[in-house]
């Protein structure tokens, strides 16, 4: 696997993988990024590269809208332990909605 920013071929997998000088450079955990959008994008770029969610998912405008409003609550409350769940979460209805509509 590879880290998320800066492409470094890391030993281990982790649930949202950084490898040290980015974890560093974000203060020692994705969790303390105070950018939502940044925050997403890891996520889903993760969740890809664990296969969980498809290579070429993307979400709506609107989706991206909402679920970074969510984002920003579960951060500003320090609530970051749920964070990752959340996102998979979202991603994984929106995905399941997108493909029952059809």
């Amino acid at each position: 696997m590879k880290c998320l920013k800066c492409g470094l071929e890391l030993n281990s997998s982790y649930d949202t993988p950084l490898c040290r000088n980015c974890e560093r450079e974000q203060g020692g955990t994705v969790f303390k990024l105070d950018n939502p959008s940044e925050v997403l994008e890891l996520h889903i770029n993760s969740q890809k590269e664990h296969g969980n969610l498809p290579k070429d998912f993307e979400l709506s405008d609107d989706a991206r809208t909402e679920i970074k409003i969510m984002i920003y609550k579960i951060l500003e409350r320090g609530e970051s332990s749920v964070l990752s769940n959340t996102i998979f979460g979202y991603c994984s209805g929106y995905l399941r909605g997108k493909t029952e509509t059809k």
